[in-house]
């Protein structure tokens, strides 16, 4: 099943990832430009304390940059992935799993209205995250220039250089993320519209794996509705921590009947 899985999802991970890198690069852009303007009519300071220099960030990242911007915008960006995202948890399912002849496939036409109600609230709340863990780098970087006495151009060069280098490992682990949480949550309601009652971890039972996924992995099957562990009903699953959903790469056997 993992093979499967990541057969199917690679070359969507990878336009992931790019659209994703885009994205940071204008945002970073857009930050550095705003952060020149601002400090235009500003004297350099002198050297000043760790204190300071953390006050001083605050209020300038403040002004600069808000992690509720540009949500729109990003989400219409990123939609076409999110949507074939959903399409292949959904194929990916009624390729592994018997359907009933007579009953037919639950195909994602059939489950766009409940997707699309829940990618609203997961879609705005994963950007907002991707814009807050931006601003603390801006943060940091911005807090470290002052304290180290770094002229303006200085900082904004540091902006450039730092969070474009941070970019190119963070917009892999953001795609490989987003896909496989957005693939897992389709994959699971079609097993719920399918009528399946029963599900089991399958993990790819490697040293990348988990320790909690391990756990889950040896556990019997289980009821649909239940957790694996509190807010973990699926791989990916939001609601659970991200130190349970982070480049998970786990997926779930479906069963109409127990074992």
């Amino acid at each position: 099943m993992l093979k499967g899985y990541d057969r199917i999802v690679k070359p969507l991970e990878r336009s992931f990832e790019r659209s994703i890198v885009n994205i940071l690069g204008k945002q970073t852009k857009a930050i550095v430009s705003r952060f020149k303007a601002y400090m235009k009519e500003k004297k350099d300071d002198n050297k000043i304390t760790e204190e300071q220099a953390e006050k001083v960030a605050e209020e300038i990242t403040d002004k600069i940059f808000k992690p509720n911007e540009g949500v729109q915008t990003i989400m219409t960006a990123l939609l076409p992935h999110y949507i074939n995202a959903g399409e292949l948890g959904n194929k990916f399912f009624n390729q592994i799993h018997y359907i009933n002849e007579e009953d037919g496939e639950v195909l994602f036409s059939i489950l766009r209205d409940d997707y699309f109600e829940w990618l609203e609230e997961y879609g705005a709340t994963q950007i907002v995250n991707i814009n807050t863990t931006t601003r603390n780098i801006t943060k940091k970087i911005i807090k470290d220039g002052m304290y180290n006495g770094d002229t303006i151009d200085m900082i904004a060069d540091n902006l450039i250089n730092n969070i474009g280098e941070y970019t190119k490992t963070r917009a892999r682990v953001i795609a490989e993320t987003e896909v496989h949480n957005t693939f897992s949550f389709v994959n699971n309601l079609t097993a719920v519209k399918s009528g399946f009652k029963y599900k089991k971890w399958v993990s790819s039972r490697d040293e990348s794996v988990r320790p909690n996924h391990q756990k889950y992995d040896s556990m019997d099957m289980i009821k649909i509705d239940e957790e694996f562990s509190p807010g973990l009903k699926y791989p990916g699953d939001y609601n659970a921590p991200p130190s349970e959903t982070v480049r998970c790469r786990c997926v779930l056997r479906y069963e109409i009947e127990k074992d």
